[in-house]
């Protein structure tokens, strides 16, 4: 009981409770970041699909952490995902959740060192960090870097 008075306390602090609703026993805040009844802080989501192209395209929001994608089995080419230019101290997860395409994800940050990575099979990704001008790849689970 204390720990959860302690978390609750710590959410108030944060803000994070500004325009929250409840839904299934869980609390989401307006940018759908949840606190769910065992008070795990569970970060808002996103799947997207690429576009039936070659290149299937898709592009991942900002305005949450973490983004599934999934390509789709159009072309030679490999699927792209972009990324546009984040806020200072920002994390972006992207991971391979469906992988239809032959040739892979293609992950292309607007701004970022190298020109992108490559995601093959399901369950690959990446994390990025922006740094204020470029995104930081910090983490890489099977993707090559290219």
């Amino acid at each position: 009981m204390k720990r959860m008075f302690l978390i609750l306390l710590l959410l108030v602090t944060l803000g994070f409770f500004s325009n929250c609703y409840a839904t299934d026993g869980d609390i989401y805040n307006d940018t759908h970041n949840r606190v769910t009844s065992t008070g795990a802080i569970v970060p808002a989501s996103e799947t997207v699909t690429c576009s039936a192209a070659n290149p299937g395209v898709g592009v991942a929001s900002l305005a949450v952490k973490t983004t599934f994608v999934v390509t789709d089995a159009t072309g030679a080419s490999a699927d792209v995902i972009t990324l546009a230019d984040g806020v200072a101290g920002q994390e972006k997860i992207i991971i391979l959740k469906t992988d239809g395409e032959t040739t892979g994800l293609k992950v292309t940050p607007a701004s970022y060192a190298s020109s992108d990575v490559l995601l093959e099979d399901a369950g690959d990704g990446v994390t990025f960090v922006f740094d204020g001008t470029n995104w930081a790849l910090v983490s890489n689970n099977g993707g090559t870097i290219e």
